[in-house]
């Protein structure tokens, strides 16, 4: 924010992933069951099409989905 207001160039966007295909619930502790994610799985190649998109588009969205189970 500090170097919005100084007219910096930069832009930040927030990529929002739904539940994504990794092994983050094989080494995380649940003590919730199983560790299933409840939402559908995507592939991290989706996460990182965002990323590539956002990089490529300074200024545009500040939060992007990434998924169609992710937040808008």
């Amino acid at each position: 924010m500090e170097l919005a207001q100084e007219g910096a160039p930069i832009a930040v966007t927030t990529i929002l992933p739904a539940s994504i295909d990794t092994p983050f619930l094989e080494h995380a502790r649940s003590k919730l069951g199983d560790g299933e994610a409840a939402a559908a799985v995507y592939a991290p190649e989706i996460v990182a099409a965002s990323i590539v998109y956002a990089a490529g588009h300074p200024g545009g969205r500040r939060a992007a989905p990434a998924g169609s189970g992710s937040a808008p």
